[in-house]
């Protein structure tokens, strides 16, 4: 069973939410009451809780902290998380490889790219290896 408009729902919800707020004591209030709310969606899901694959490769420290991040929140709000570390040797085509992988687990729902990796040109591999109806992130801090 996968879960991707509800992925889709809580990533668009937690951007539109907190990328406008200013003030760290509101913008964690609402961060909080936005989990609060997800957490007990995501509770009333039947069966199989949704997966998100979590894709960092290398180890820079900014990215580090981001994908601990998600991966907390994940957990706060009831939805597995899956954290992938290759290596920062590891090129593109392993990385569409590693992804078609994870396109074929029924287990995962969303995949999530962080790649602050020089041996990777754009952003935009991520999204063009996430086979629909997956939801998919790249980033790159």
């Amino acid at each position: 069973m996968n879960h991707p408009p509800l992925l889709q729902s809580i990533r668009h919800r937690l951007l539109t939410t907190l990328s406008f707020i200013h003030g760290t004591h509101r913008r964690k209030q609402i961060a909080a009451d936005l989990v609060a709310e997800l957490k007990a969606e995501v509770a009333t899901i039947p069966g199989r809780k949704p997966c998100i694959a979590l894709l960092r490769v290398g180890d820079d420290p900014a990215s580090v902290s981001y994908v601990k991040k998600k991966e907390q929140t994940a957990a706060e709000i009831g939805i597995e998380s899956r954290v992938i570390l290759p290596p920062v040797t590891t090129t593109q085509a392993e990385l569409f490889a590693l992804i078609d992988r994870l396109n074929a687990d029924p287990g995962v729902d969303g995949i999530w790219c962080s790649r602050p990796c020089r041996n990777i040109s754009t952003n935009s591999w991520c999204f063009a290896a996430s086979r629909p109806p997956r939801m998919s992130t790249a980033s790159a801090p």
